[in-house]
């Protein structure tokens, strides 16, 4: 349990694209060093905009941070890919 994994629902994930020190501070995180890359930032400009078409189902959409429990910071992220099936 050293990790633990947060998806961002849209108004966050638009913070971690737009201002990650106040995703840090509403999520009660520490302040990471951690700057996103332009290409970064606009790949989850795109996630957003799933995320914003299916706010119910978000968690399949979103990015999801990694935070370590024992600094309280932000120490990776993830994108889920979902593929549909075609039988």
């Amino acid at each position: 349990d050293r990790l633990k994994m947060i998806p961002l629902k849209a108004e966050n994930l638009g913070l971690l694209i737009k201002d990650q020190k106040q995703l840090e501070s509403n999520l009660s995180l520490n302040e990471s060093s951690s700057i996103l890359s332009q290409e970064l930032k606009q790949a989850m400009e795109v996630r957003l905009s799933k995320v914003l078409a299916d706010e119910k189902n978000y968690f399949w959409c979103t990015n999801w941070i990694i935070v370590s429990r024992d600094i309280n910071e932000i120490v990776g992220g993830i994108m889920i890919i979902i593929r549909k099936i075609v039988s």
